[in-house]
């Protein structure tokens, strides 16, 4: 029998869509899994609702099995708000009462909002347990520590931002300063995301940069999408490609002038972080952690939520100045480089575990690391 793991590690299907799961294949493409020997127990996958029930039973069931071997010295739990959260409840208090030390990381933007608005007085309380409880609290940006903080004071929460793989670029995209004006939105296509913004916004900058064209790659309600396409009359300037990963999604950052994303809600975006690696300035709202990551006219430019003519001025300022687009990927590059890469963001998660007695099971020099 293969020896218990010390480290088990609770999340979504790396087979699923978002952030996330990206983060989750990011630790595993540097090599933090292998090196760890860290056990990953999915709670949800990809289909209906029972096949999702049953995805959650049976990795309960392995949870278990897995606690009863002796493993998981720590349980590090990747959870967001909502429905995320209770089904990660039920393996952080199974957790809690097989006394390992837990480590919960939080995703999304919207935690602050469950616990104010949907939680009761007994999700308060369970909230609040969670967080006290835990051996540290992981979250992406100063903003949510400060947060953390006031909900339960003198909680250990230690600020390790996601990570992207580094696609290894010596140069950054032509588009982002040639005299293309392909604007790159990546994510669900809702409300929530600014996409209808988006579309209103372009159809306002064509008048000054007529040969903008807007692609899309993520998932939405088709209907709905197709007819504020229609509506704000962008239907020839707008390219629909679906949910894009792996080599496509890379595909669309090489092809990209900027990247945009005006969310109304956000905690630190992972494709931000992407479009940083891959070189492109970035417009998005001045929400959740995004502030942290782009410096207002340095990586990118950043506008109020909901603010069409703002977001249409930024866009139009940046297709219309090379320069200042070069200027700015080359500066979004660099911060990638310093603050997002794997060399930066994987020993800040190392140095977790081996406070709280984890022992690697492979060094980096048996990996033939440097």
């Amino acid at each position: 029998m293969n020896p218990a793991p010390e480290i088990v590690m609770v999340g979504t299907s790396p087979d699923t869509q978002g952030g996330v799961a990206a983060v989750i294949g990011a630790y595993r493409d540097a090599g933090l899994f292998e090196r760890w020997g860290i056990a990953y127990v999915p709670t949800n996958c990809p289909g209906g609702a029972v096949r999702k029930a049953a995805c959650a039973f049976d990795s309960a069931i392995k949870f278990v099995a897995l606690l009863l071997r002796g493993g998981g010295r720590i349980v590090h739990v990747q959870t967001s708000s909502y429905a995320s959260f209770w089904r990660k409840s039920v393996f952080i208090a199974l957790a809690f009462l097989f006394r390992r030390a837990v480590v919960v990381s939080l995703h999304g933007g919207g935690f602050r909002e469950f616990y104010a608005d949907t939680c009761g007085p007994l999700g308060k309380w369970w909230v609040r347990t969670v967080i006290g409880k835990t051996a540290c609290f992981i979250v992406l940006t100063e903003a949510w520590q400060r947060w953390i903080l006031s909900v339960v004071p003198g909680v250990p929460v230690r600020i390790i931002p996601n990570l992207c793989p580094d696609p290894a670029r010596s140069s950054i995209p032509a588009g982002a300063f040639d005299d293309a004006a392909r604007v790159l939105f990546l994510g669900r296509l809702e409300e929530e995301k600014g996409f209808h913004d988006l579309l209103l916004a372009v159809a306002c900058v064509r008048e000054q940069v007529p040969g903008i064209r807007l692609v899309c790659g993520g998932m939405g309600d088709d209907n709905q999408v197709r007819r504020w396409i229609d509506e704000a009359g962008v239907i020839d300037i707008v390219e629909l490609r679906g949910w894009v990963s792996g080599a496509a999604k890379q595909a669309c950052f090489d092809g990209a002038t900027l990247l945009v994303l005006p969310s109304h809600v956000e905690n630190l975006p992972m494709v931000i972080i992407e479009a940083m690696a891959a070189g492109l300035p970035v417009v998005a709202s001045k929400v959740g952690g995004i502030p942290d990551v782009i410096a207002h006219g340095l990586e990118g430019l950043l506008v109020a939520p909901g603010d069409v003519a703002g977001l249409a001025d930024a866009l139009a300022c940046l297709l219309r100045d090379a320069s200042l687009r070069e200027r700015m990927a080359w500066n979004a590059r660099r911060t990638y480089e310093n603050r997002y890469s794997p060399r930066r963001v994987v020993p800040q998660l190392e140095a977790v575990y081996l406070e709280l007695g984890a022992i690697p099971q492979l060094s980096c020099a048996e990996e033939g690391q440097t």
